[in-house]
């Protein structure tokens, strides 16, 4: 679809051209996002109409429409970007109250109440919905409320105390920032995401004198300490993103069996943290959780928990547990970074090990420990040690893992021309105990005929 000059690209990875002197628009039915400020500035469009497929519209992305008057939202949009009918017929027409589009999604609050009942039938609070309403004292948010966005009550200076719904399952970055007057906060019991600096600048924070802010006793809230160890308390379920970020000094996290979500950045900015084992019963380990952390070691349970985009960053070293034992990897690039498409692959095989998936991780600094653990369970991991016999064997010489190597020489896999091969690795590396090692099983399994001659061309004893 070309219909100007300016590009916006839309996540079903088309590109659509916009004309500032735009008036009517039908967009087709496989576009499911909208991009940030995608028709900011046209301001003779008068009217769009928006597929059914479309999912979320972006930030911004009418801003600047001045006589778009009236969009109708299809059912299927989940979230509505902050700003995005700013400077629209459609927001300064609106006589005041509280602005819902589409299935439920309350994109602004306009007034000067001190008192403000959410209507009914709402379903999301969108992002900066009531910022910078400064006489507003109290808001009754109803049942059946699931989310509430960035910023939502930002700035919100009188605002003194907020009761949020049993059916609360997400509240967004920097949802009560500024809230100078906020001093009590009632979380319900099973929210499922707390974003970073939630209650930043208000006085709930700002009284609360120790190094640890835990909520109902189920969310940690934030971290200020640098003790060596710090251990979570028990009960806690979510930590909030960004919960330990910067936390310098912290080497060591034991996070107890009930915590269910580690929040996005949760220990973002923390370079001295060396362990932590994740419990089996976390469902979600957040986006760039560990990003900072590269000399980490983390224990990662056979548990199903979903993984967030870089996780855990290149260099940190995984130890994932299975029913089959357990094996260690140190990754080569974030896990789940975009493109990293083996270290996905990697940990999708560590929560559902089979044939399919081992095949699917292709890099042998990942199968190979992999094969090892599962050689006793999994065909095709008994069959990638023998036809890989010698790539195998000298990986556990450059790691100097005896244990590894004598496993594999248990196996039976390796012939006199493929231990000559080791040997000969061995002693280039200067990896003398291995060396001997292999030199011994030779001269016990083939007989003695080049050991003499290899050891005095090769190496001085």
């Amino acid at each position: 679809v070309i219909l100007g000059e300016r590009k916006r690209l839309f996540r079903d990875g088309g590109t659509v051209k916009v004309s500032r002197s735009l008036k009517e628009l039908t967009l087709p039915d496989n576009i499911t996002e909208l991009d940030d400020y995608a028709f900011e500035c046209c301001a003779r469009l008068e009217s769009i109409s928006l597929p059914h497929t479309l999912k979320k519209i972006g930030r911004h992305c009418f801003d600047g429409c001045a006589v778009l008057r009236s969009v109708e939202i299809p059912a299927g949009v989940e979230s509505i970007g902050s700003s995005a009918f700013y400077r629209t017929s459609l927001i300064d027409d609106f006589a005041g109250g509280c602005l819902v589009l589409g299935k439920g999604i309350l994109i602004q609050y306009k007034g000067d109440d001190e008192k403000v009942q959410v209507p009914k039938g709402v379903e999301k609070i969108g992002e900066r919905a009531f910022a910078y309403s400064e006489q507003l004292k109290s808001v009754d948010i109803p049942e059946g409320v699931t989310e509430i966005g960035e910023c939502a009550f930002e700035y919100c200076r009188s605002l003194e105390k907020v009761s949020l719904p049993k059916s609360l399952e997400k509240l967004g970055d920097r949802a009560f920032v500024d809230c100078a007057a906020l001093t009590d906060a009632v979380l319900p019991d099973e929210v499922m995401h707390i974003g970073s600096d939630v209650f930043y600048g208000t006085r709930l924070l700002a009284e609360h004198e120790e190094k640890l802010l835990v909520m109902n006793g189920r969310y940690l809230i934030r971290y200020s300490g640098s003790e060596d160890e710090m251990a979570v308390p028990r009960g806690v379920r979510v930590i909030a993103d960004s919960a330990f970020s910067g936390s310098a000094g912290v080497k060591r996290a034991v996070l107890p069996e009930s915590i269910r979500v580690i929040g996005d950045g949760a220990f973002r900015w923390c370079g001295d943290l060396s362990e932590v084992k994740i419990p089996s019963s976390v469902e979600y380990i957040g986006k760039e959780a560990f990003i900072s952390s590269e000399g980490l070691c983390a224990v990662i349970p056979q548990s199903g928990a979903a993984v967030g985009e870089a996780a855990f960053p290149r260099g940190a070293t995984l130890c994932f547990e299975g029913k089959s034992g357990s094996f260690k990897v140190t990754l080569e690039n974030d896990l789940t970074a975009p493109g990293s498409h083996s270290e996905n692959a990697l940990y999708e095989f560590s929560q559902k090990p089979d044939d399919n998936s081992f095949k699917a991780i292709g890099e042998p600094c990942y199968m190979i420990p992999a094969a090892m653990c599962y050689a006793d369970s999994i065909s095709s991991c008994r069959d990638y040690i023998r036809d890989n016999i010698t790539e195998v064997m000298c990986y556990h010489i450059d790691r100097e893992d005896n244990e590894g190597i004598s496993r594999i020489l248990a196996f039976g896999y390796l012939n006199e021309e493929y231990t000559q091969r080791c040997i000969s690795y061995a002693i280039d590396q200067k990896r003398l105990e291995q060396q001997v090692t292999l030199m011994r099983f030779k001269q016990q399994t083939f007989g003695s005929r080049d050991t003499d001659r290899l050891a005095d061309d090769k190496f001085a004893l």
